[in-house]
């Protein structure tokens, strides 16, 4: 299995558009030694992760097996009410890309299916202070490990459809073994996923072709 695992790390600003000449070069770079079985995309930048998407698209196709894996966030669901509505909101648009690239890839027959994940509360050294912190950390929190299996089993449960979302079973999605967990409704909403779709392109100049 070919994986590419790619971590966009632009800026979460839905307003203007990822550093494009470093996307081409990865998509370049990642399309050298042909077919792919999987694209992994970390970071917070959805039109980043279509523009690469399209890019790449001829090799996910030739491997007759392509999946795309796009990282959300259980914060999605918090993008009209975060504190962080840029971040949020791009979690939220990842999901939305998410469905309408399964929806388009289905309409055109092609072999390729999109899921997307989430690893719930990942703690890390450094990431939690003070007592009270550490106390919630451990009560809700999860090792960088176990937040992977999500993305893992999104990577490679054959049994998984398109447009399903992974992420831990346990209360709120902070930690727990995987499972497929709901999508905020506003996420499934096909007029907002075409334009957004058509945005991604006319920002990015790339055109998915199936």
């Amino acid at each position: 299995m070919t994986t590419l695992d790619l971590d966009l790390a632009s800026p979460p600003d839905l307003a203007g558009p990822p550093d494009l000449a470093a996307v081409r070069r990865a998509a370049a770079e990642a399309a050298a030694p042909g077919p792919l079985d999987v694209l992994l995309q970390l970071g917070p930048h959805p039109l980043g992760h279509l523009a690469v998407t399209g890019l790449l698209l001829p090799n996910l196709l030739a491997s007759g097996t392509g999946r795309v894996v796009t990282v959300s966030s259980p914060a999605a669901r918090l993008a009209r009410s975060s504190r962080w509505p840029s971040y949020a909101g791009s979690m939220l648009a990842n999901l939305v890309l998410t469905v309408e690239l399964d929806r388009r890839a289905r309409a055109a027959g092609a072999p390729l299916t999109a899921v997307a994940a989430h690893p719930g509360w990942v703690t890390a050294d450094g990431q939690v202070g003070g007592a009270i912190g550490v106390a919630a950390a451990r009560l809700v929190g999860q090792s960088a490990a176990a937040g992977a299996q999500a993305l893992v089993r999104a990577a490679t449960d054959p049994g998984l459809e398109g447009g399903e979302y992974v992420g831990p079973g346990g209360p709120f999605g902070l930690h727990g073994p995987p499972r497929v967990v709901p999508m905020p409704r506003s996420a499934r909403d096909p007029a907002s996923a075409a334009r957004l779709w058509e945005d991604a392109e006319r920002v990015t100049g790339v055109v998915p072709r199936f």
